[in-house]
């Protein structure tokens, strides 16, 4: 895909970046796509994609995507990020960037393999924060982009958007 563009479906080639990326590991995980055996993708109680990665039979991760209007510099257009969180559900594997449509140079810049490696490792609980103008210190905490603080604001708004209502559909479908 290309910055900008939109992206109607995630392939298992995005999925495998994301994981390549995150994940040290002699052999890629195996990555199971959102299919069930009826052929229909998996899917939680609100009909969201869940990706999940195993390796050696373990679950390594679980990646879903989150798209929101609105959300950056630019508000008419869409901002649509893959999270993928650990098995614990609660530290960030990695995030990739599929789609936006931020000033390049400026928001342009959560494409950049040094803002997304930063979230790697982060703990989500309580959530996600990103700072500005001074070193990080939390678990939790990013840096913003310099210039982009809009764009900044609204990444961080996404995924602790998006994580809480994916944990409470995961409460949700224990059940």
């Amino acid at each position: 895909y290309k910055e900008g563009t939109r992206v109607k479906k995630v392939d298992k080639k995005d999925v495998r970046k994301v994981f390549e990326k995150n994940i040290t590991t002699d052999v890629l995980p195996e990555i199971r796509m959102p299919e069930e055996p009826n052929g229909k993708p998996e899917r939680d109680k609100n009909g969201k994609e869940l990706f999940k990665y195993y390796k050696d039979g373990e679950l390594q991760g679980i990646g879903f995507v989150a798209t929101r209007l609105g959300y950056g510099f630019n508000k008419a257009a869409d901002i649509s990020l893959f999270i993928c969180v650990s098995p614990d559900m609660e530290t960030v594997k990695g995030i990739e960037v599929l789609d936006h449509a931020e000033t390049p140079g400026l928001g342009g810049r959560m494409t950049e393999e040094e803002f997304k490696r930063q979230f790697i490792g982060k703990k989500l609980k309580p959530k996600i924060s990103l700072v500005r103008g001074r070193e990080t210190v939390g678990p939790d905490e990013v840096h913003a982009i310099t210039g982009a603080s809009y764009t900044s604001k609204g990444i961080e708004d996404i995924i602790n958007e998006a994580m809480k209502t994916f944990w409470q559909e995961m409460e949700a479908n224990k059940g």
